[in-house]
């Protein structure tokens, strides 16, 4: 049985390799296709030529694809960390009335009253009124505030306001202690 087995084995190899070893046989031929005319075009009465139109990228109201996509919320930050917060920002520079000044040292100070009453003490370049002043100067008896505007042209320029120290209604008497006597 051994031997009977060897012999279909060893036929079936020897078939195999002669059928895997012949020339290959040529591919089949094809047939020449009858060639399709196109359908004639129907006759347009006036023949429009088109131009073709150039593109032209517009990236108004787009994002920058070369910047970090969290630059825009930075941006929104900025700007509103330089909006003004305090309540003196509130106000209008004709509504504003200078109360006090102390000047002598490198830093001097003023008060501001806004129309409620209430005081706030402002330094140079601090920020005051709606149109977002700053303190320039402070004097002996008034203070200087830049607001700038944006022209026509695209400039900005600087509108200076001074408010004056507000006088005095009634001067106080002068008591000398010693006598008690008032002088005016």
């Amino acid at each position: 049985m051994k031997t009977l087995t060897r012999i279909t084995l060893a036929a079936a190899t020897l078939l195999m390799t002669g059928t895997g070893c012949g020339e290959d046989k040529p591919a089949a031929v094809a047939r020449p296709v009858a060639a399709v005319e196109p359908a004639p075009k129907a006759p347009v009465a006036d023949e429009i030529s088109i131009a073709p139109v150039p593109y032209v990228y517009n990236p108004n109201g787009m994002r920058d694809p070369f910047r970090a996509p969290d630059m825009e919320t930075r941006r929104a930050e900025v700007v509103e960390a330089n909006t003004c917060k305090r309540p003196l920002c509130e106000f209008n520079l004709d509504q504003l009335s200078l109360v006090a000044v102390v000047t002598g040292g490198p830093n001097p100070l003023a008060m501001l009253q806004d129309p409620q009453g209430r005081g706030f003490n402002v330094q140079r370049n601090s920020r005051v009124g709606n149109k977002d002043g700053r303190v320039t100067a402070i004097r002996r008896d008034e203070i200087t505030i830049t607001e700038y505007w944006t022209g026509p042209d695209g400039t900005k320029n600087p509108n200076h306001v001074s408010i004056k120290l507000r006088p005095d209604d009634e001067v106080a008497p002068v008591v000398d202690l010693v006598t008690g006597a008032e002088y005016r």
